[in-house]
């Protein structure tokens, strides 16, 4: 999956978040971003972008 997909994928997770404990490990915006971890066709500096991107999400909440 290449770093726009997992972008879009993200801002629909980040939706989801429960708001009172948006940085839960369990949920399926650190789940995504576990899951890109993972991927071997992200680049680091993708992969970093992304997270920049949930943890600004984490931090709206």
């Amino acid at each position: 999956m290449i770093l726009e997909e997992y972008r879009a994928r993200m801002a629909e997770e980040l939706k989801k978040l429960d708001w009172q404990h948006p940085a839960d490990k369990e949920s399926s915006a650190y789940r995504l971003l576990s899951e890109a971890s993972r991927d071997k066709q992200l680049s680091t500096q993708d992969w970093i972008a992304l997270f920049e991107q949930y943890r600004e999400g984490v931090k709206r909440q």
